[in-house]
């Protein structure tokens, strides 16, 4: 399986032992998204982020921005039937936005774009792997994928999953009123304008997602239940969390090695809102 943002429910599994803010701060890192399953993202790569690009360079890819032309969406179910009547959590990924790619030590490896081809059934996407940190060089290699046209079950998890293609730029509106939305910034400049850059989940009501349950969303507050298990049957806590708006932290630990580029860690901004 591929090991991008495969930062597993497991991590919430130890709400026991790290307090349930730190917990609150990692809902996108401890899901797995499956469109990554099917949708190469390049080589050696363990995670992706908004990345800041200039837009002032030409050339073939001045077209990208960070702001996305469409979303493949992925509806994450409780049923095995994918007939939408169980969504616990949808995520997208914003198509024609340069993402950084990192590997396992958090190391930049490259950059990369996914466009949508204009076929929805299946839906059928280019990756384009660019040769520089920017996506503003030459396109390194373009490989095409196709995402599964029908409800795909993970072994391995009590969710189903299923993919969807819109051109609407913010998608998470459309999803029920009262979940919570967790979008990212490559910056904490981007994340105060608030303009979206490609990468958000939204944890709907009463639904059961990588061991918790969010219970209601209003004003600058959610309130959630946090459970041992990622089938939300063991309860551990029931929390009152603030939505922060543009928090930092860090998808890996800072490095031990004074060479290392990654010696503070790489750190992405993220903002919580009630849908």
């Amino acid at each position: 399986m591929n090991t991008l943002f495969l930062f597993t429910a497991a991590f919430l599994f130890f709400a026991s032992s790290v307090s349930g803010y730190e917990v609150k701060k990692d809902i996108l890192k401890s899901f797995h998204n499956p469109f990554f399953d099917y949708v190469r993202a390049g080589k050696n790569v363990h995670k992706l982020q908004p990345a800041k690009i200039d837009s002032s360079k030409s050339g073939m890819n001045a077209k990208l921005s960070n702001t996305p032309s469409g979303y493949v969406l992925t509806y994450a179910d409780e049923s095995d039937t994918c007939d939408g009547n169980q969504v616990a959590a949808v995520a997208g990924v914003g198509m024609d936005v340069c993402y950084e790619a990192h590997d396992v030590n958090g190391n930049v490896t490259e950059s990369i774009s996914y466009h949508y081809e204009g076929i929805e059934h299946p839906i059928t996407l280019v990756a384009r792997v660019y040769e520089t940190l920017d996506c503003t060089g030459n396109i390194f290699e373009e490989l095409p994928a196709v995402l599964p046209d029908r409800c795909v079950s993970d072994d391995g998890s009590y969710l189903s999953f299923s993919f969807e293609y819109t051109e609407q730029t913010d998608p998470w509106v459309e999803q029920p009123k009262g979940g919570l939305l967790q979008q990212v910034f490559d910056s904490e400049q981007s994340c105060e304008q608030a303009i979206p850059q490609g990468m958000f989940l939204v944890v709907n009501l009463d639904r059961c997602f990588s061991g918790m349950i969010i219970r209601s969303c209003s004003g600058q507050y959610f309130d959630s239940q946090l459970y041992s298990d990622k089938e939300c049957t063991n309860l551990l806590s029931e929390e009152n969390f603030p939505l922060e708006q543009c928090f930092d932290f860090k998808y890996f630990p800072p490095s031990t090695d004074d060479d290392s580029p990654k010696s503070q860690g790489i750190a992405t901004y993220g903002s919580l809102s009630c849908v």
